[in-house]
Order: structure tokens, then sequence, then C-alpha cells
């Protein structure tokens, strides 16, 4: 679950809450299978990809490969056509860093203010505004309506993130409750990737 807190009552209650719902169905037995294995099962019948490459950064790509093509639905929201995109039954044109305001937390989870500082290109929208849309149109409208409201959410129900956004520093949370340590792989993508010949670094 967010900032890599167990999937036990405490924590699903919190987010059910926030959620505005009875209770986070979550099964305990099935946890531990994948979402693309999900997907490649039947169990998972759309799928909602936002600002990711799974196809090109997840560390099993043959296995991300094979989930976004037999999955039935499949909506990419992202702000340039990736490989994952290209599969896309739907895509949602969203903005770049510079289009939009709020903070983003990187891989190595440290929290990076940003601020708008050119208008959005073509169609792209900030994907907040977007999630709003979908929320209303499936019938279930977000309490939160700013980038304020919404991190206060985000720290009710992950306490990693409490203060965290306040002053003009790069915080970095670390996920305090389970002790875990968490690391980096260079995926089977990019150790394959033709582009990276003759390149002396990776990230």
């Amino acid at each position: 679950l967010p900032g890599y807190q167990k999937v036990d009552k405490e924590s699903s209650a919190a987010l059910a809450k926030a959620w505005g719902i009875e209770a986070l169905d979550l099964d305990q037995k099935n946890h531990s299978k994948t979402l693309f294995e999900s997907c490649i099962s039947g169990e998972i019948k759309a799928l909602f990809v936002s600002g990711e490459d799974p196809l090109s950064s997840y560390y099993k790509g043959s296995l991300a490969k094979d989930a976004l093509k037999t999955i039935p639905f499949l909506i990419v929201q992202d702000y340039f056509m990736t490989p994952t995109a290209e599969l896309a039954d739907l895509i949602l044109p969203s903005c770049s860093y510079a289009e939009k305001d709020g903070p983003f937390t990187n891989m190595t989870r440290h929290i990076q203010p940003i601020r708008e500082v050119i208008l959005p290109e073509g169609s792209a929208r900030p994907e907040f505004d977007i999630f709003q849309d979908l929320a209303e149109s499936l019938g279930k409208p977000f309490d939160a309506g700013s980038i304020e409201e919404v991190q206060k959410e985000i720290e009710s129900v992950v306490p990693e993130y409490k203060d965290a956004f306040k002053g003009k520093g790069s915080p970095q949370w670390k996920p305090s409750k389970t002790g875990l340590k968490p690391g980096f792989a260079i995926s089977e993508a990019y150790k394959e990737s033709k582009e990276l010949k003759g390149f002396p670094f990776k990230l």
C-alpha cells in the first residue's frame, strides 16, 4: 500500500475512510500476485496507467508486454507517446512538469515542488483535472478539489508524508513502519536496449 505500508486492517481502514467507502476489499491470500499476472489470468478487465511506461521500466519486460496485450481495455495517461501508450485503447494527454503545479515524489522518495511556467500544449491537461472529471463521470466525485486538499489527504493515509510538503526543500520520506530498504535494479528492457550501446553509464 502507499508508503510501503503492509496490507493489514489498520492501513486498509485508513484508506477506506479517506475514499468514503465502508471497507477496502483486499484479498490477503493473493496480494502477492502481481498486477500483470492478474491481467494475464483475466482477473483484471481494464487497466489505467498514468505517467508510467511499464513496457520500458518494469524489471520483467516480457511479463508486462504479455499483460498489456492481453487486457481487454487499456487506458494510458501520459505526456508523450510511449511504447505502453502505443498499445492503449484510449490515450489521455497529460501535462509535462513545466505545465502544472504541485509536488512530485521521485524514485529516491524525495518530494520536489514544481510550478507551472508555460501553458499546457494542445489538448494536454494536468493529471488531477483528468482524474477529477473521470471520478465525476463515474458518479464518485472527489472531496478534494485543490492541490492543498490532496496533500492533506495523502498525509492522513501515509504517515511518512506528514508535514513533508511544507517549505522549499526536497525532503526524503522513509518507510519507517515496515523497515524495508527500497532499492533499484536495471530492467530487462534497458539491458536489451540498443539505445544504450556505446554509452558508459546506466541510470
